[in-house]
């Protein structure tokens, strides 16, 4: 829990995943006051989170929590106030989203009229691939994370058959054992226990829930889901700064990559020690 004199913060940081963490370390590192807020089981579960974690100092302000609410506090010396799952409130001068994408999950229309709702998983909802040991496993998709799920699934000794290129979903039948029979348009017809559907994702700032809760999407600045945002990652509301798959409309797709966080800290870091001189 919160106290009262430990709730105002220089600095929230929203997310667990790696961008999120590497903002953490650096924050830690530089004396500012922060505190990272999101779910612990995000990073065991994320190898890249994990990576990031390994790679920061020991001792990172973490509380395993959710952020239902955030919103503007011009009432307050914090220019943010954010509700926790748990009811302790957090006040901020500044604020990084910087979650990963399993809040901008894609699932065609194509697939949920066949496949009924209990017989897949995106990928992003994946807490562990140990869920489907001893299972059969079909992953549908064509982007290199769907490949990537295929090699996991079989280095976890799962077996798993991805679909290949150019096939459609035309129908499914749930058997009495609880199995699947997929029928393809290529005339296959494939029995698996569950499917995994590593269909990407579609950015909409407005699906975030602490965000549609709040009152920050009546002043924000969005462009085809995305927050607009200037050189350094800062939206048009100031001390409101996004990363990771929020930034990719206005950095490319390289930022909602890990391998592009140094940069994306090293520009918001500079940003924030402006701000700490100008106040």
């Amino acid at each position: 829990m919160l106290n009262q004199d430990s709730n105002h913060k220089e600095l929230l940081i929203i997310g667990t995943e790696a961008f999120g963490l590497s903002m953490a370390s650096y924050a830690h590192q530089n004396d500012i006051d922060y505190i990272l807020v999101g779910k612990v089981n995000h990073i065991s579960n994320n190898p890249l989170s994990q990576l990031a974690l390994s790679n920061s100092p020991k001792g990172l302000n973490i509380q395993n929590n959710e952020v239902i609410k955030l919103e503007q506090n011009p009432d307050n010396d914090a220019k943010f106030k954010a509700v926790l799952m748990d009811g302790n409130v957090v006040y901020a001068d500044r604020v990084l989203v910087a979650v990963g994408n399993r809040y901008f999950k894609y699932i065609p229309q194509t697939l949920t009229h066949f496949l009924p709702g209990e017989s897949y998983t995106h990928v992003a909802d994946i807490d562990s691939y140990g869920q489907f040991i001893g299972k059969k496993c079909l992953v549908i998709g064509n982007s290199l994370e769907a490949y990537e799920t295929t090699s996991l699934l079989n280095e976890a000794g799962i077996f798993s058959v991805h679909t290949w290129p150019d096939t459609n979903i035309i129908g499914c039948q749930k058997t009495a054992e609880g199995r699947y029979i997929i029928n393809l348009d290529n005339m296959v017809n494939l029995i698996v226990d569950h499917i995994i559907l590593a269909t990407g994702y579609k950015t909409d700032v407005k699906k975030l829930p602490f965000m549609a809760s709040g009152d920050i999407l009546e002043d924000l600045i969005v462009e085809n889901g995305y927050p607009v945002l200037d050189k350094s990652f800062q939206t048009n509301i100031y001390g409101l700064f996004m990363a990771n798959h929020l930034a990719t409309r206005d950095f490319g797709a390289f930022f909602g990559f890990t391998v592009g966080s140094n940069y994306t800290i090293k520009m918001i870091g500079d940003a924030m020690r402006s701000y700490s001189r100008a106040s």
